[in-house]
């Protein structure tokens, strides 16, 4: 897939800037073919213009220009919405793997009930069924399905429709999905992703269940194309979701029987469904499990349930859940950031493994 030129955004989001910088005094379309679509704007009495091109692939160009009073308000405004794009330097890659006629249908039934998706169906036989999806701000994915061998093909860029899709076949596939990264340098993408694993799972990842595993690998997949986000939450949301699971799996590993629908809530009687209990309680300061489940487990497995529970809560919940105040809600702006939450929950994540492997030698 060849390299997109322009910048990842749609015409609301450019307006959006726009609007934040100046007023929009008129939009004129100069060019049908290409889109040129004019902006007459003003800033504090001082005119100056821009012309925007609405790229066929939905992507943009924006030039400044030099007339008006005040050029020099274009040039800025060039540069502002530059560093407005949420997705900068995108990279695409490939990956394949097997799923049942009925699963993707659910795929596909899934992706055309996204608003604002484009998509088109070519059915070429033996050559398969193929698939593309577009966006309005660019992001863009081929699927081919073949029915006779139940394979599916992706390719495309590594960008939203790509985490919904893996997001989506990490539910059903239990074998780790791996991406092959294009212009990723003279170490192959899939070595960076492995070097990582081994580096922050080096005795554990090889205990993970496949599909768990298929998330870590989704995390540093993500860490190794490196595409540039206003908020980095999506690149350590697999690992936090094998942390969650590293809690459920020790629990009932222990005959502690929890409620899906329920959080960390605990069947008291498993025998009726709807006296439950939480697993972890809290003042103040501490966490500590339900003094009624202590006797479930040894002191070690209580700590690290405890570890792993207070990891979670800290950057789950404020994480991936946005609050009533837009201000309020964490970001997590840096992909430092991110490979630091990924690292510290593939610590605890190795550590609950190691220590369930001990348990059973």
């Amino acid at each position: 897939m060849a390299k997109k030129k322009g910048y990842y955004l749609n015409r609301v989001g450019l307006e959006v800037i726009i609007n934040n910088f100046c007023a929009i005094k008129s939009s004129e379309c100069l060019n049908p073919t290409n889109q040129q679509t004019r902006y007459s704007l003003e800033k504090n009495g001082s005119e100056f213009y821009i012309d925007v091109f609405f790229i066929i692939d939905n992507t943009i160009t924006v030039t400044p220009l030099p007339k008006g009073n005040s050029p020099e308000l274009a040039t800025e405004l060039h540069g502002l919405i530059r560093d407005g794009v949420e997705y900068k330097n995108v990279v695409s890659g490939t990956f394949s793997t097997l799923l049942p006629s009925d699963k993707f249908t659910e795929l596909t039934d899934y992706m055309e009930s996204l608003p604002g998706l484009k998509y088109t169906k070519e059915d070429k036989g033996q050559n398969g069924l193929i698939l593309k999806y577009s966006t309005d701000f660019g992001d863009s994915v081929t699927l081919t399905y073949y029915n006779s061998t139940q394979k599916l093909f992706y390719q495309g860029l590594l960008m939203n429709l790509y985490v919904v899709i893996k997001t989506f076949l990490a539910t059903y596939t239990g074998n780790v999905i791996s991406t092959k990264i294009s212009d990723s340098g003279n170490e192959s993408s899939d070595d960076k992703v492995t070097k990582h694993t081994n580096e922050n799972l080096p005795r554990g990842f090889s205990l993970l269940d496949p599909l768990m595993a298929n998330f870590i690998t989704d995390s540093f997949t993500l860490v190794v194309a490196s595409p540039p986000l206003r908020d980095y939450a999506a690149w350590a949301m697999p690992t936090i979701r094998v942390l969650e699971h590293r809690i459920k799996q020790l629990c009932l590993d222990n005959n502690v029987y929890l409620s899906d629908k329920q959080g960390f809530k605990y069947y008291v009687n498993p025998g009726v469904s709807n006296e439950t209990d939480y697993v972890f309680n809290s003042n103040h300061r501490n966490t500590f499990i339900n003094t009624n489940l202590q006797s479930n487990f040894d002191s070690d497995t209580i700590d690290i349930l405890v570890r792993c529970y207070q990891y979670l809560k800290a950057n789950r919940h404020e994480m991936f859940h946005t609050t009533q105040i837009v201000e309020g809600t964490k970001l997590v702006s840096t992909p430092e950031e991110a490979y630091a939450i990924i690292s510290g929950s593939c610590k605890l994540i190795e550590e609950s493994l190691v220590l369930q492997l001990g348990s059973t030698a």
